[in-house]
């Protein structure tokens, strides 16, 4: 199991400021290509990894983190979607026959 602790930047410089916004948009990004990817179903989930790497220039680390996060986040939509359905069928009644 992957625990990840979060954090805040205090007293961030605009420098730094600048290299934070840069990394959190290339991990937007890979998160999307993920997403994108893992709908359509794509199978070679390493290589995916190894793309979002590439196309961003960021240590596969960070790809190792966005993949999973992706398939995650299709797994709650498809439950919600899932859940939505059985609350919807169990509110609408069924005609009357006669």
């Amino acid at each position: 199991m992957k625990t990840t602790i979060f954090g805040v930047l205090l007293d961030v410089t605009p420098d730094q400021d600048t290299v934070v916004r840069r990394l959190m948009r290339q991990y937007g990004f890979m998160l999307r290509v993920a997403f994108q990817r893992l709908v359509g179903r794509l199978q070679n989930i390493g290589g995916l990894k190894r793309r979002c790497a590439s196309e961003t220039e960021l240590p596969l680390r960070y790809a190792k983190d966005a993949v999973p996060e992706a398939e995650d986040l299709i797994r709650a939509r498809h439950q919600a979607m899932k859940d939505g359905a059985t609350l919807w069928t169990q509110r609408v009644e069924k005609p009357a026959n006669g």
